[in-house]
């Protein structure tokens, strides 16, 4: 790996590398790969499976993929990001942008971008990338925040009580079900979570009984989960 130009913008996170898994919020990291890997992913073998994880960040998908036995490349656009990650246990993480991977398409059986798009100049070109190296009848799954929640977000910003910074572009829940389909996919499950901000106190104790209880509402909810898949040549997973 290469160090590249720093941009403040699009390479905040990298920014942040070496305390960045100190100031995540285990709660909602706990919450999104439950909902990733125990939800959207339910009863799936990854064993044996080529896996992408764009924007990796410092690599907790992408070791909870590689323990299901899947065949992880892990990719983020910052190189300190990448060094932790490393440092994990993921071998040979990739530098890359999600705006133009560096991959033949259809190189993947699957391909999993959690809380990414969103802090890219183009959201839908990072959807329609990942669809272009996922291979037929390959699944993509996708965690991102809800913009109708993007007011909150921005607020907590710029008054300090939330430790990030870069892009926040999020797309609506209808939004990300279109670029799903004008990039090629088909939406399979299309879930909500956080039906409130998850930094409340004893949010680990609430919060999920809410998700459940308000589920009806979930296209409203502060974060999104997507799994789509690509059609096959012959109709596969139509």
């Amino acid at each position: 790996m290469t160090p590249q130009p720093a941009d403040s913008r699009i390479r905040f996170y990298d920014s942040i590398a070496t305390e960045f898994d100190e100031i995540m919020n285990p709660y909602d990291l706990k919450r999104r790969l439950e909902t990733v890997f125990e939800g959207l992913l339910e009863g799936e073998s990854l064993q044996g499976l080529r896996v992408l994880d764009v924007g990796c960040g410092t690599g907790e998908f992408s070791l909870l993929a590689r323990r299901w036995g899947a065949d992880v490349t892990a990719l983020d656009i910052g190189y300190r990001l990448l060094e932790v990650t490393k440092r994990k246990g993921i071998r040979t993480p990739i530098l890359g942008d999600a705006l133009a991977l560096p991959f033949r398409n259809e190189s993947f059986d699957l391909v999993l971008s959690s809380e990414c798009i969103e802090h890219t100049t183009d959201g839908f070109r990072a959807v329609e990338e990942m669809m272009r190296v996922l291979r037929r009848d390959g699944r993509l799954v996708l965690t991102c925040p809800n913009r109708c929640w993007r007011w909150l977000i921005v607020s907590a910003t710029r008054l300090g009580i939330r430790p990030y910074g870069g892009i926040e572009d999020p797309p609506s829940w209808n939004t990300l079900e279109r670029w799903i389909t004008k990039a090629g996919g088909r939406t399979v499950f299309h879930h909500g979570l956080h039906a409130l901000p998850f930094q409340l106190p004893f949010a680990e104790k609430l919060l999920p009984r809410l998700d459940r209880l308000l589920s009806p509402l979930e296209r409203f909810f502060i974060n999104q989960c997507l799994l789509a898949r690509k059609p096959g040549a012959r109709g596969i997973g139509d």
